[in-house]
């Protein structure tokens, strides 16, 4: 009877130790995938940012350039052609079309940029999660490949001193003797 409960009770924990390194191993796959995944949206992060820097870099330029010819347009009084100022009007009117575009622009930049930064945290957000579930599955194992072995002893032992513990037992009631069995 308790050679049957220590050979269920090694039966449990192989079962456990099992299920555990696979666990384990799975989230290990997990951990990869996650890390990969933050990798590839930090490149994408530094692209964003490369890019709204570019932009607004572009923005500066073009900023520079319409005051320039805000001055030369109030310097109306040089220019003689109405077809110069028209021509001047027109092109003041395209960068200010080209700084919204660059504006726009820059504004999805940002906005996958917050995106990305978003995705990124809960993925290393996730990643510790799955590290604290491996180290818990980790002291699991541990335990459990310490327990097996005490356990695979012990079930050796009950086999081999199973017949001596009987004998120790009729022995005790024919003189009476304390004895040293362990099973009663």
């Amino acid at each position: 009877m308790e050679k049957e409960r220590l050979e269920s009770k090694i039966a449990d924990l192989h079962t456990a130790f099992e299920t555990s390194n696979n666990a384990q191993a799975e989230q290990q796959s997990q951990i990869v995938s996650l890390l990969s995944q933050v990798r590839e949206l930090r490149g994408v992060l530094d692209e964003a940012e490369a890019e709204r820097a570019s932009l607004l870099k572009a923005r500066q330029t073009l900023e520079i350039r319409l005051n320039d010819i805000a001055q030369e347009h109030v310097s109306t009084s040089k220019m003689s052609s109405d077809r110069v100022l028209q021509a001047l009007h027109l092109e003041k009117q395209n960068l200010q079309r080209e700084i919204d575009s660059q504006t726009e622009r820059m504004t999805r930049a940002t906005d996958r940029l917050k995106t990305a930064e978003a995705f990124a945290k809960d993925c290393q957000a996730e990643v510790a999660k799955t590290r604290m579930e491996n180290s818990q599955l980790e002291k699991q194992n541990v335990s459990a490949s310490t327990i097996a072995p005490i356990v695979s002893v012990s079930y050796l032992d009950t086999g081999a001193t199973g017949e001596n513990c009987q004998r120790v037992k009729r022995s005790r009631r024919r003189f009476g003797d304390t004895g040293i069995c362990k099973f009663s």
